[in-house]
């Protein structure tokens, strides 16, 4: 059942009433007709003025006469003396409260009292009977005293709010009346961060992206996520632009400067500053979120941009998600004035027309916060019930049993859901899109195995969002004037087979690109070992014949899963029949006519027809696809080891990857490439990686070079990650999380796991680590924990939805 906590200033404090969110009359118990409030609340101001920066609600006079006896209380809410609610909210905001116990229950119990009090809540939970208790705490945006206290943290007669089985807590932005609208599932999700990974003062923020980009429900559907590194105001609007984000998630330092007012920190792009960060304030930012919707018209079934003309509308995201970390500046507030960093931001936000905006505070390793996300994100997999999923999120991270008291820890109380006064219900609509679990079903097909997890990487992650945009936003996000067709995949040493030498993933990492390609509803074609056995075929290929099968074999593979059945092939068909020096028959297509040498094993010839058959394989799968999906979806080659490939080495880079072949003007929207190479000859590839480097010499790509983990930041997100899908000697799964209060000794940890990986991919299952973890895991050896076993799935499975 939906309670509107309705509060608005009046001269010398507030009143509050409890509404129907729906009809905005005062609320009545459906069983007795009596409001639940037969006049309003009036808080009073210890500063007699509401809009005093320093100002605390109280709850009303003849309340706090009742409470005298109350020592906890009284001494709180004696409008004479604000000092101990100064004193408590310093602490709290910065993040100073040590073990004691008293003051998160003192200070919730003070909110608690204050805003609603147990009569009121009584009321409110004989009203609901067996519903769910939605609370939605509304007030105007310009409410700074209301805004900045951790009404989350209320504690009412028995235990904290966010405790209680069955009620979910939103704030909700006054007289802004946004609506939200039906997001496409899987939704599109755009991290963005506003610094470099060298930059260990994000990390908080950052663990959540690892954890995030894993995630997915037990059907297979995953989030669609893209990611912007060193963001700056173009590139931001140019990333919104291309991927039109239903969600932006950002990862930035934020601050607040003197009037109150929040920003985020992105790169400074301006050639005339030395400040390396740029502040953006909500309206600002709101600016770079808007893009052009996806047209309504479903009369272009091919995508080729042939549908009568609609008039194009203006969008933003439906949902802005802030892990703002604290940036402090001589001219800002400080925290014990506004609350979070995030808080004024995301109100502003709202009111600039963001309908959904939800403060991400706290860290990965706090159960609370990590479950608050995950319910969040997945409730937009799954049925939008935003307010219900993130507070049972947030309800099991603190049950007993969680790793988290909520009497002597802050973080599970700082994950927060700001939304409009128009959306009636906290609940986002979902349309499922159509063939998404076949896409994921061909993403599965490519996934590495659970353990050892891929980690890290996230730079090429980055360009592989930038490969798949078009031309016009790639020019933006790279600061080029053409646009890119290829990413390379390099690594530096030469193959090796010898047990214990370095590997860097570069097979793997092309699994995952092709994994990300087939959830962002591209069409993935992977050559590699793994998908290409079978008969007719060797691993690598070395003649243009066998490179050829592979090619169509992987295009089959995605055919397969969208029951197609695609065989036609038809140009490639033309050219076999042919014998050497037939002339070419009329059928023969234009383009490859035109050249026709009377051989039909000339490579350019064979890479015009392979060409041409792709293209009718991609038009094909679009026709198929509703229509935006139809206009973003592309063709993705990955080829693995094409330094070892020999003859057909030269055929991908000396007809497949020119004019002729996919870097054809014709295939410049609709196909991208990546392969991986070693830029070392070993015995028998200096021909093969001459090749390429010849190639590379005279045409312009994209180039990832894959070698140890790096800078320092993306190495502890590897690790970390890595321990969250740590698997025993048993091979069970051990989700492991570090103990936040040990930071001496986990910090000990990491220096010793460091040593043993080295930062390099493959060491993760050296024999030293398992030992290492299980060493820390004694208590024998560190009777304070230092690694805590997360227990997610387990805890979420205790509690029915």
């Amino acid at each position: 059942m939906l309670f509107r906590i309705d509060v608005q200033m009046i001269k010398d404090g507030w009143q509050v009433r409890v509404l129907d969110p729906k009809t905005k009359e005062t609320l009545r118990d459906s069983q007795t007709g009596e409001p639940l409030l037969e006049s309003p609340r009036l808080l009073r101001s210890p500063w007699g003025d509401p809009r005093h920066p320093h100002s605390f609600p109280l709850p009303p006079l003849n309340e706090t006469e009742e409470l005298a006896n109350d020592k906890e209380l009284a001494s709180l809410i004696n409008s004479d003396n604000s000092a101990p609610l100064e004193a408590l909210m310093g602490k709290i905001a910065g993040r100073q409260i040590g073990d004691d116990e008293t003051i998160m229950k003192s200070f919730g119990r003070y909110l608690f009292t204050t805003l609603i009090g147990t009569a009121l809540w009584d009321k409110i939970k004989r009203a609901a009977g067996t519903q769910r208790i939605e609370l939605g705490l509304c007030w105007p945006a310009t409410d700074r005293a209301m805004n900045r206290l951790p009404w989350e943290m209320m504690y009412g007669p028995r235990s904290f709010l966010a405790a209680e089985p069955l009620v979910s807590l939103t704030r909700v932005v006054a007289d802004t009346g946004f609506t939200v609208a039906a997001i496409e599932s899987p939704p599109r999700v755009l991290f963005v961060i506003g610094s470099n990974l060298e930059d260990q003062e994000i990390r908080p923020g950052a663990e959540y992206l690892a954890l995030l980009q894993s995630l997915r429900m037990k059907q297979g559907v995953s989030l669609k996520h893209h990611l912007l590194l060193d963001a700056t105001e173009e590139t931001l609007a140019a990333a919104v632009k291309e991927f039109r984000p239903t969600v932006v998630h950002f990862i930035c330092h934020g601050g607040i400067n003197s009037e109150g007012r929040g920003y985020l920190n992105l790169i400074n792009s301006k050639k005339n500053s030395n400040e390396r960060y740029l502040p953006i304030y909500a309206a600002s930012l709101y600016q770079l979120l808007i893009y052009t919707c996806d047209p309504a018209s479903s009369e272009d079934p091919a995508g080729e941009g042939t549908a009568a003309a609609v008039t194009p509308q203006v969008c933003t995201p439906q949902v802005i998600v802030l892990n703002a970390c604290y940036t402090a500046n001589a001219e800002d507030l400080t925290l014990r004035e506004v609350g979070q960093v995030g808080i004024p931001f995301a109100v502003e936000l709202v009111s600039a027309g963001i309908p959904i905006v939800v403060g991400m505070g706290g860290e990965v390793a706090d159960q609370a916060c990590r479950l608050f996300s995950r319910r969040f994100y997945e409730s937009l997999l799954k049925d939008g019930d935003l307010a219900f999923a993130t507070s049972v999120g947030r309800r099991i991270g603190i049950m007993p049993g969680s790793g988290t008291d909520p009497r002597n820890s802050l973080d599970w109380t700082l994950p927060t859901l700001f939304m409009s006064d128009g959306i009636i219900e906290p609940v986002i609509p979902i349309n499922p899109q159509p063939l998404e679990q076949s896409w994921h079903e061909i993403a599965n097909g490519y996934a590495t195995p659970g353990f050892p997890p891929f980690c890290g990487r996230l730079d090429v992650f980055q360009k592989y969002d930038c490969l798949m945009a078009d031309a016009e936003t790639q020019h933006v996000l790279l600061q080029q004037e053409v646009g890119y067709q290829v990413l390379t995949v390099a690594v530096k040493e030469m193959d090796s087979k010898k047990v214990g030498d370095p590997k860097f993933g570069r097979t793997w990492l092309l699994k995952e690109l092709a994994v990300k390609a087939a959830r962002d509803g591209h069409v993935p074609c992977l050559v590699n070992q793994e998908t290409m056995t079978g008969p007719q075929i060797n691993w690598p290929p070395k003649s243009v014949e066998e490179i050829i099968l592979a090619i169509k074999r992987a295009a089959n593979r995605v055919s397969k899963y969208l029951q197609l059945e695609y065989t036609q092939w038809h140009h490639l068909n033309s050219l076999s029949n042919l014998a050497p020096g037939q002339p070419a028959p009329d059928d023969l297509h234009p383009e490859i006519k035109a050249d026709y040498n009377k051989d039909p094993n000339d490579p350019l010839m064979l890479a015009v027809a392979l060409r041409l058959d792709l293209l009718s394989f991609l038009k094909e799968i679009k026709s198929k696809l509703p229509g935006a999906a139809r206009r973003r979806s592309k063709l993705l080659l990955l080829i693995d080891d094409t330094h070892r490939m020999q003859g057909a080495t030269n055929f991908i880079y000396k007809a497949l990857l020119t004019t002729y072949g996919l870097l054809s003007p014709d295939a410049a929207e609709h196909v991208r490439v990546i392969f991986s190479h070693s830029k070392v000859a070993a015995v028998n590839q200096e021909a093969a990686v001459d090749a390429i480097a010849e190639w590379q010499g005279s045409n312009r790509y994209l180039e990832a070079s894959i070698d140890k983990f790096k800078p320092l930041l993306a190495a502890r997100l590897a690790y970390e990650h890595f321990l969250f899908y740590w698997r025993n000697a048993e091979g069970n799964r051990i989700s492991l999380v570090p103990v936040r209060d040990n930071k001496e000794v986990v910090a000990s940890f990491f220096v010793g796991l460091r040593a043993i990986i080295g930062e390099v991919p493959s060491n993760f299952m050296n024999s030293q680590v398992s030992n290492l973890i299980n060493m820390y895991l004694d208590p024998a050896e560190f009777p304070k924990p230092v690694l805590r076993e997360a227990k997610d799935d387990e805890m979420l499975e205790m509690v029915k939805f």
